[in-house]
């Protein structure tokens, strides 16, 4: 299926000169169909046009391994699905203070919210963050704890890889005063949000 962000990449593609085999290698790379991309490059026509800008490249899939510095300063791009635009990094800047607050008075119902969001953003940075599925095991009784334990160490983990946070002290907070240990957590990925 072509979307109209294929069709807006292979257009300013030929409007830079790029040629069709140059689109088709830039698209497959990131995972497009070659059927969409032909039909996209059919639909433009496949002649070059001069000019200097190179088009942005419009994202195909999640990202599972960190973006390099380069990456990260790029503009926000549209998943091919017409999704809505993924920021930089895939991390969102929240109030520490009041996710909290909002964990609490939720009586822990957002708390698992941030939990499995945050998760997902740290997933599209390192691999280390831990399977937000996971939190499926939390409802089981003492099958929880030790889904608890390995989820918060991973967790704990992706922080100190992204941020360079103590992996040991973010871990036993979860354990000890979970409240400081999800503030904590929201300041170092604020850090990294874009």
């Amino acid at each position: 299926m072509i979307t109209k962000e294929l069709i807006d990449y292979v257009r300013s593609a030929k409007a830079s000169g790029m040629s069709p085999n140059d689109v088709r290698k830039a698209l497959s790379e990131q995972g497009w169909p070659q059927e969409d991309i032909d039909e996209a490059i059919k639909t433009i026509g496949g002649t070059k046009a001069d000019s200097a800008a190179k088009p942005a490249m419009p994202e195909q899939k999640t990202r599972s391994e960190p973006m390099t510095s380069k990456e990260s300063t790029a503009q926000p791009s549209a998943s091919p699905a017409g999704g809505v635009p993924v920021q930089p990094g895939g991390i969102k800047k929240r109030n520490p203070i009041l996710v909290l607050i909002f964990s609490l008075i939720t009586f822990g119902i957002y708390f698992l919210y941030w939990l499995v969001k945050t998760t997902k953003e740290l997933r599209g940075n390192t691999p280390a963050a831990p399977n937000p599925w996971i939190i499926i095991l939390f409802l089981i009784p003492f099958v929880n704890l030790i889904a608890g334990l390995y989820y918060y160490w991973k967790y704990s983990k992706a922080i100190n890889e992204i941020t360079g946070f103590n992996a040991i002290l973010l871990f036993v907070l979860w354990i000890l005063f979970f409240p400081a240990a999800q503030i904590i957590s929201q300041m170092q990925l604020n850090k990294k949000a874009a």
